[in-house]
């Protein structure tokens, strides 16, 4: 592949990384936090498999500490030891956010709380901007969220920019 088609698609990955982590940044702030902390999952094993794609390989699974752990070489900068952490934590959110027989007696709706949802956002947020930031050292753009701080998506009008149809009435972009 090229150098620009690399670029291209590692950029897709993280661009779909941020949109998730956007996602789940809205659904939190709808109350749904099952689904936000699974967004936040989807977002950093989107980001990792972007960084796989910068460096023309294919990524496989699911884990994003699989994908951390198994990267050939990293790109300077990337503290992968000190993301390590933050991706399995990430990782023990990917199946019992989702399915009702995952926790006994409870539905991902009822298990989930406030809090463990703005926890797994920000960890997804700490890992999308490590691995654009290590992305853009690289030379590759990083995508969208090489154009927008991702740090702040924590509030809707900054995480989401001046239009947001896709998000409905709850997450319009540009919404005070």
């Amino acid at each position: 592949m090229s150098t620009e088609d690399l670029k291209r698609e590692a950029a897709r990955w993280l661009d779909q990384a941020l949109d998730d982590l956007q996602a789940a940044q809205v659904l939190q702030d709808a109350g749904h936090h099952a689904l936000a902390a699974f967004h936040a999952q989807q977002s950093a094993e989107k980001a990792l498999k972007g960084l796989w794609r910068s460096l023309d390989l294919e990524p496989w699974g699911h884990s994003a500490v699989k994908l951390l752990e198994d990267l050939p070489s990293s790109p300077p900068g990337l503290d992968r030891d000190g993301l390590v952490p933050v991706a399995a934590a990430l990782d023990k959110l990917y199946i019992p956010t989702r399915y009702p027989d995952a926790l006994p007696g409870l539905t991902p709706a009822d298990a989930y709380t406030r809090e463990e949802a703005v926890v797994a956002i920000g960890q997804a947020r700490r890992l999308l901007e490590a691995v654009r930031e290590a992305a853009m050292r690289a030379g590759f753009p990083g995508g969208r969220a090489g154009r927008r701080r991702v740090a702040g998506a924590s509030r809707r009008r900054q995480c989401c920019g001046p239009s947001a149809s896709h998000f409905g009435e709850v997450g319009r972009r540009g919404s005070k």
